[in-house]
């Protein structure tokens, strides 16, 4: 299993940037290699997205169970098809004083591979995760900030 842990600085407050990351769909409008981002809801009112981006020069696809805590500022993700199925994704949103947020992102990954899943997780697959969130990072950073 692997943690990947990355953050950015948006100089907006924390009640607006969340707002705009509730807008999942709109993501490809402004993310460099989001080709496709489609919220559904099922009879029940759980949230699932499917995305399609370009990754590491190829045209990836998946669905993920979404949630969110609006008390909290946070997200949620799982991966519940494509080839980081079982990934979790954590958003994190903290105030850092008056018109600024803290944007966290977490990935765990547990690719349960056995023998090489942990060298896999290591050379194969975080190098993209973690070039993928910069890219969300200092993209939400731009549109917060108006410099789109």
């Amino acid at each position: 299993m692997r943690k990947l842990k990355d953050e950015i600085i948006i100089n907006r407050a924390v009640e607006d940037v969340f707002r705009a990351a509730l807008e999942v769909e709109k993501y490809s409008e402004f993310i460099p290699g989001y080709k496709e981002n489609i919220l559904s809801r099922d009879d029940k009112g759980e949230m699932t997205v499917k995305r399609t981006a370009e990754v590491g020069g190829k045209i990836m696809t998946w669905k993920s169970k979404f949630s969110y805590d609006e008390a909290g500022k946070s997200l949620y993700f799982e991966q519940i098809e494509g080839r980081l199925k079982g990934m979790k994704i954590f958003w994190n949103l903290k105030a850092e004083g008056q018109d600024k947020t803290r944007l966290e992102i977490i990935h765990v990954i547990d690719l349960k591979i056995p023998v090489i899943g942990g060298l896999v997780e290591k050379f194969a697959v975080a190098p993209k995760v973690n070039a993928l969130t910069r890219t969300v990072l200092e993209s939400f950073k731009r549109k917060m900030e108006g410099v789109l």
